[in-house]
Formats: C-alpha cells, sequence, structure tokens
C-alpha cells in the first residue's frame, strides 16, 4: 500500500448543506453541473482541485498500460534519441543534438519526460523512475542563479522548458510536502520581469499554483500582471489572446501546442481569483477552437498548426498530452462535465491510437483515418519530417518523444478529485484505488473502482473505513450515457441525468457499496466532409485493417529492440457504410478476455456493420480524403469489423455513407 500524504490544500471549511442527515442516510444532491453550496475560501475557487499521486493507485488495464510505458521508452529512453540519454535536469545537456534546435531545445524536451516518468513512477509506486524525477528536482532546487532563478545560466531568461519542467516539482510537493519546494519557487518567480513571450507567460501555472500553497499575494498578483501585460489588445505578439478575442470566440489559428498552453492560463487565473470574465475567456477560446479544428477522436488538428477539420486530418502526439492536460484546468475551474468527456475521448482514442501498445514506439504525428504509417505516408515538402507519420521511438524533432509519457499519467491523475465539501469526486474513469480523507474531521478513506471501463458500462465503487464518515461521492455523468443509473448498497436503482455531475450525501461506512451504469449505445456521428463515424461511450470505433508491418533498424533511433515500423494495408479498405438505422443494423459483440484489451486482437468490444466497397476511392502511398459525394459503390454488401480506434495502428474511422 502506498504510504497516504495529507494534501497541503489549506481549505477553510464550507458551510454544511441544509439537510438532516440520519444515519446511514443518503442524500441525493444533482444539477447541470458540479456547483456546492459551501463559499470558497481566499486562495482557491475551482470547484475541484487534484490530489497527491501518491493517493491514486492505477489498476487494470491503465496499470498495465502504465508498466508498458515503464519498460518500454521509459526506462529505455536513450532509444527515442538526444536528448534522452544525457544527464536530462540533473545537470548541464551536452550540445551535439538536433543541429537546428536552439539551445533551449533539449531541456524543454527533458522537461517532458521527466515530468512525465516521474509522475508515472509515483502512480506504480516505482523505485527506478521516483529516483530519475528525485535526481532532476534535486539538482535543480540545490543549484540556483544569485538571483534566485532555478535555471541554469545556459538557458538563459527562456522560461518556457522550466514551464515544462516545473510540473514535476509541483508533483513532487503534493507528495512530500518539502518546504524548500515552495520557498525556492517563489524566489524564482519573483526574480522574473513581467514582459514574457509567448509560451514563457505559461509560467502563470507554477505561479497561481504556488500562491495556492503559501498565500503569497505577491505572486497571485505578479501571475495577473503577466497575462495582462501579454494578453493585451496593442501587444502584437498575442492578438488572439486578449480578453476582448477570446470572449467572442472567433476561429482561432496558431501552433497547436502554444495556443494549448497558453489559452488555459486565464482559467487557472479564475481558480485562484475568482474572476469569473477569466473562466469565460478561456471556455469560449477552447470552445471555438474544438467547434472549428477537433478532429473525430477528440483533438484539436495541429500538424504542427491548427488546420480545420479534416478525415484525415493529423495532430502532434505532443497536442494530445497539451490539450488533455489543458482541459484538464477547465474541468477543475467549471464543474462541468463536459470536459471530463473530452478528456476521456482525447486520451482513449487520440491517445492509445498513436502508441504502439508495447510502448516501444509512437507517432509524431496521427490521424483518425491513416490507411498508411510508413516513411513516406506524411507529405511534405520538408526531406526529415518524412517518417513522421510511422510509429518509431524517435523523430527529427524530439518534442513528442518526451510528451508522450506525460499523457496517460496525467490521465491517471486526474481520475480522482476533492471538492470543497471535503467529498471525493469520480472524474474520470479507469480501474483504479484512491486512499485520501475525507469528510469534516479529514477520517482516512478507500474507495476501489472496479470496472473494465471504458469496454464496459458498470462502474464498482467500494468503500473501506475504520468507521463511518459523512461526505458527498460525487460522479461524472457523460452526455452519451442517456439512461444512467446509480446504486447504493442494492437499493433501487435512481436515473441520474446525463452531461452533469451527480453527489451522494451520506455516511458511507466500510463494506458500502455504489454501482454506476453507464449505458453505452452506438452512435452514428457526422462529424466531418460528409463522413459518418460509430462510437459507443467514449471510444471511437475503426475499422480493423490487418497489417503489412515492416520493422525498420537500420535508420537513426531505431534498433533491433526497438524498431521503427512500416505498415501498410493487407485488407481491403474502401469502405463505404451502408448504416442508416443503428440499432438495427449494428451488431455489438461485447465479451469477456482475458490479457491486455487494447490489442487489436482482443477488444471485449467489437462493432460489425454492413459496407459496400467503393471502387474509385483509391490510394498510392498517403491516406486520400473522402470520396466526393456521388461515388458508386460494389453491389455486395459486407460485414465489417470494427475495433477501438485506441486498438489499432493503421485505421479507417471516418467513413463515407452510402
Amino acid at each position: 500500500m502506498k504510504k497516504i500524504f495529507k494534501s497541503r490544500y489549506s481549505f477553510i471549511k464550507n458551510a454544511v448543506l441544509a439537510a438532516v442527515f440520519l444515519p446511514f442516510s443518503t442524500t441525493l444532491l444533482c444539477g447541470t453541473d458540479a456547483t456546492f453550496s459551501g463559499a470558497s475560501n481566499k486562495t482557491y475557487y475551482g470547484r475541484f482541485r487534484e490530489l497527491p499521486l501518491s493517493e491514486i493507485t492505477p489498476n487494470g488495464w491503465l496499470k498495465e498500460i502504465l508498466l508498458r510505458q515503464r519498460n518500454g521508452l521509459g526506462i529505455h529512453r536513450s532509444e527515442s534519441g538526444y536528448p534522452y540519454g544525457t544527464c536530462l535536469w540533473s545537470g548541464q545537456i551536452p550540445k551535439g543534438g538536433n543541429p537546428k534546435g536552439q539551445n533551449w531545445w533539449p531541456y524543454e524536451q527533458s522537461g517532458y519526460i521527466v515530468d512525465g516518468l516521474y509522475r508515472c513512477g509515483l502512480l506504480l509506486d516505482d523505485s527506478v523512475l521516483k529516483t530519475l524525477g528525485d535526481e532532476n528536482i534535486s539538482f535543480v532546487l540545490s543549484n540556483p542563479r544569485p538571483n534566485g532563478q532555478l535555471c541554469l545560466e545556459t538557458l538563459g531568461n527562456i522560461q518556457w522548458p522550466f514551464v515544462v519542467f516545473v510540473r514535476a516539482i509541483m508533483a513532487d510537493y503534493e507528495v512530500t510536502g518539502n518546504p524548500q519546494i515552495l520557498q525556492s519557487l517563489t524566489d524564482h518567480f519573483m526574480a522574473l520581469d513581467v514582459a514574457l513571450h509567448d509560451r514563457e507567460i505559461c509560467i502563470i501555472e507554477s505561479m497561481c499554483w504556488t500562491y495556492g500553497h503559501t498565500g503569497d499575494k505577491r505572486l497571485l498578483d505578479k501571475a495577473e500582471n503577466i497575462w495582462k501585460n501579454y494578453s493585451d489588445k496593442t501587444n502584437p505578439e498575442s492578438k488572439k489572446y486578449s480578453q476582448e478575442k477570446m470572449l467572442a470566440g472567433d476561429r482561432v489559428q496558431g501552433h497547436g501546442v502554444t495556443v494549448s498552453e497558453v489559452a488555459k492560463q486565464p482559467a487557472i487565473l479564475y481558480i485562484y481569483t475568482g474572476n469569473e470574465i477569466y473562466l469565460k475567456a478561456a471556455e469560449s477560446f477552447f470552445n471555438a477552437i474544438l467547434r472549428d479544428h477537433e478532429l473525430v477522436d477528440g483533438i484539436p488538428s495541429s500538424s504542427e498548426f491548427l488546420a480545420g477539420k479534416k478525415a484525415e486530418g493529423l495532430h502532434e502526439t505532443c497536442d494530445i498530452s497539451d490539450f488533455t492536460w489543458s482541459m484538464g484546468y477547465l474541468l477543475m475551474a467549471s464543474g462541468k462535465s463536459e470536459w471530463g468527456d473530452r478528456i476521456e475521448r482525447g486520451i482513449l482514442n487520440a491517445g492509445m491510437g498513436a502508441i504502439s501498445k508495447d510502448f516501444k514506439s509512437h507517432q509524431y504525428l496521427s490521424s483518425p483515418n491513416q490507411i498508411f504509417s510508413t516513411d513516406i505516408s506524411y507529405k511534405t515538402s520538408r526531406k526529415e519530417q518524412i517518417a513522421r507519420q510511422s510509429y518509431r521511438p524517435g523523430f527529427d524533432t524530439e518534442c513528442c518523444s518526451g510528451n508522450v509519457h506525460r499523457m496517460l499519467p496525467n490521465y491517471a491523475a486526474r481520475l480522482w478529485m476533492k471538492d470543497d465539501n471535503n467529498g471525493i469526486v469520480a472524474a474520470l474513469y479507469a480501474p483504479s484505488e484512491v486512499e485520501t480523507k475525507l469528510g469534516d474531521k479529514q477520517i482516512p478513506v478507500k474507495i476501489t473502482e472496479e470496472t473494465n471501463y471504458p469496454f464496459s458500462d458498470k462502474i464498482k465503487f467500494i468503500f473501506n473505513m475504520k468507521k463511518a464518515v459523512k461526505f458527498p461521492l460525487t460522479v461524472r455523468i457523460p452526455e452519451w450515457a442517456e439512461g444512467a443509473t446509480l446504486t447504493v448498497n442494492g437499493a433501487k436503482p435512481v436515473k441520474v441525468d446525463s452531461g452533469t455531475f451527480f453527489s451522494i450525501k451520506r455516511n458511507f461506512k466500510s463494506g458500502d457499496v455504489v454501482i454506476l451504469n453507464l449505458p453505452a449505445k452506438v452512435r452514428k456521428e457526422n462529424y466531418v466532409d460528409n463522413g459518418v463515424t460509430l462510437t459507443r461511450g467514449p471510444l471511437v470505433f475503426s475499422l480493423l485493417i490487418e497489417e503489412d508491418a515492416q520493422p525498420v533498424t537500420d535508420q537513426a533511433k531505431t534498433s533491433r529492440d526497438f524498431p521503427g515500423w512500416n505498415i501498410t494495408p493487407a485488407s481491403p479498405w474502401n469502405y463505404a457504410l451502408a448504416v442508416s438505422d443503428i440499432p438495427v443494423e449494428v451488431k455489438v459483440e461485447v465479451k469477456d478476455t482475458e490479457g491486455f484489451p487494447w490489442k487489436s486482437d482482443n477488444s471485449p468490444v467489437v462493432l460489425y456493420a454492413p459496407a459496400k466497397r467503393v471502387p474509385s476511392w483509391v490510394a498510392d502511398v498517403s491516406t486520400p480524403s473522402l470520396p466526393a459525394p456521388g461515388f458508386e459503390t460494389s453491389v455486395a454488401v459486407e460485414w465489417i469489423k470494427l475495433i477501438p480506434m485506441g486498438s489499432t495502428r493503421i485505421r479507417l474511422s471516418t467513413f463515407p455513407q452510402e
């Protein structure tokens, strides 16, 4: 059992809900979003807040994929190439890597991987990965500049690499409570100028976090001044981030990672100031991005720049990590279930689809529709980028090979959160356990979440504590879960509305069981290009295409044990769906499977749908666009097999419709 550390947030007790509770009685609290009757304190206005990673234990498939991350490119990170075989942040990274990279690139890339692997280590209670984090964090804290800044002198004054690395320091403090961290971070922040540029202004994230732990108002004031200075509509660097522009919901253009990272800062400022205009600006901005650029797997197109909606649109693996991380702040700030839905869709489809399931390779660019994944399947005039859609241990630009390690640990880290009524929130779903202190008297409680979600509709919460504790349990009811029910200790099921958070407050005792049923029905979504996609619950389903997979072992950043892969289709793929009535025409096979459920031949859920081939829809080496309306199909109807997108490497997720 992992040691439990007291959360370092200092919250004022809230008013008790206006109800009389008898011993072991239950009060049901529901609404369109998660709002609570207690008044927020002076340093935190978010609806939810994160837990220390030491309080969350992944189980089932989530633990398995984190172990594969650890045993794959995690402890063999040098297979991804420079700078992953260097000292990372525990010293000065030697030169000699990417000849086109700027001097801060290796520190950004190293910051990604240290943060991701340290969080992975905390979740798995793994000594190797925890030692990696400890060594890097200790070096940084022990070697400040004379003015208090924590970056090495070789980085100059640029803050973006530290923005990335400091997330590992934040995770460390939540677990250890090391007081040096708060003092060192305060010294660092107070040494900064407020006139920061581009992604540097994302230092607001850790600055506000430090304020939340110290109450040092200077930090919050400085964070607001940094944002005010940067987002001023007269600042030519940041025209799209003026408050007026963000609130307007205009079409957003720009570099995907930058847009994702910068645009969440107002949501973070709302969490620590309570100023509603910040939250409205962030939500409006992200909704505009999703409206105009979101692909069917939940992540905006971004190869490298936002590129609109296309069935074969691409996104960087960095953007899968960064957009879902940013949406987590919108979830914590607003308490709206939609952001949890979006995080799950992004991670379980785009995220799982961008990695090989042994975690020995990943894509730099991935797509919901990728018939080919080879050295030449990504069309570009830049020769050094041609392999970016193949699965490889590393690429010409190294950022995604670091950031891919943050994706799943961050998902696990936000499965469980706290509310402002000393209660617990099941914000995202996966097999797991949480051990934390709940109720007004902060009594230790263990909750085991038994589920095979997202393949299963059923989520069982089992409670264990030494004595009864009164607190709210809040669960997210996804928008797609129409007809959801919640049952307490076998009593009559209670219907709960989809697209909400639903709370029950009761005297929980050891042995209590709460069962949440989230009916996952097959849906037909007309997402883009007049195409159609089949989904079930949070999962996007893709045509199971047989692979002709050829290993690549003789190119840079490939080896015999960690090859790259050129994958082309070995079975027909040019199908149009012949579906009009989903309940009748799509067959769902749900079965018990042994072993890892994300393997293409081991999915617990399989769909079978009628389809016809489109003879004129052909391809040479790259994935084609959907055929224009008016295409002709073959006469014969075939029943095609679809599996979760995250279980595939090549796939067709958006189909033309007959």
